[in-house]
């Protein structure tokens, strides 16, 4: 793919050819009286890297020494110089997304969640290959929650899953836990979308609730699922992304 700075006109204008489709789509649907249940994208926050890094001058971070040097000091749980090196590249190049993410890394090291989910967002916003949503598509798809916002009409219901995600999550950072890798859930994480859409559906229905309580870990723990299931997931989410 190629790299775009987050801000600049392309991406402004993927933005608002995003609003002008999803729009179309739900015009559509009002027309036949379909109703609409819209969900913005869940990703992996905390264990997937940036997948580009575009530094201050534009120069795109491929196979640097530096990054290979705070991998190496995350892998070694020198934590306290992963800091100090991340805080230094931050100040010399910030818009470079890497540096937030191996800040991050430090931070949640350190104890301090807030001030790492904080990072994590930034390198995920920062990121010049953006395979995970940004907050700006994210925000477009929240806005037709507003009666306001969406077209004359229409019948949408918009659910968030974010929450449910961070609420299973330790310390509140989707990972590893509920992802492949950077957007595609795992078993887990796909249950933990179900629920949400289900809860979805059953606004639109004006239903009474019959989805289970949320689903945590020992709701989870009752969806059978074998060894060699998660396996061969594994193995063609690899191939995937090789």
């Amino acid at each position: 793919g190629e790299a775009v700075r987050p801000g600049d006109a392309a991406h402004r204008r993927a933005a608002e050819n995003f609003r002008t489709n999803l729009t179309l789509l739900i015009e559509h649907a009002a027309s036949r009286g379909v109703p609409v249940v819209l969900m913005p994208p869940v990703s992996n926050l905390k264990d997937m890297p940036p997948l580009a890094s575009l530094t201050r001058n534009g120069r795109l971070l491929k196979d640097d020494g530096a990054v290979h040097d705070l991998a190496g000091l995350l892998a070694g749980g020198n934590f306290e110089e992963l800091r100090r090196r991340a805080e230094n590249f931050i100040v010399s190049d910030s818009p470079a997304a890497i540096w937030h993410y191996y800040l991050g890394h430090a931070l949640l090291a350190g104890g301090d969640a807030v001030a790492a989910r904080a990072s994590f967002e930034e390198a995920k916003e920062l990121d010049a290959l953006q395979f995970r949503a940004c907050d700006e598509l994210v925000d477009v798809i929240l806005s037709f929650g507003n009666p306001s916002k969406r077209p004359p009409g229409s019948n949408v219901h918009v659910v968030d899953p974010r929450p449910a995600f961070e609420q299973i999550s330790p310390r509140g950072l989707p990972g590893g836990e509920l992802f492949y890798e950077h957007v595609h859930p795992t078993f887990s994480g796909n249950l933990v979308l179900a629920w949400s859409a289900a809860l979805g559906i059953e606004k639109v229905k004006g239903l009474q609730s019959a989805a289970p309580d949320f689903p945590h870990e020992a709701y989870l723990r009752r969806n059978v699922q074998f060894a060699v299931d998660r396996f061969m997931a594994a193995l063609k989410i690899d191939r995937l992304i090789r």
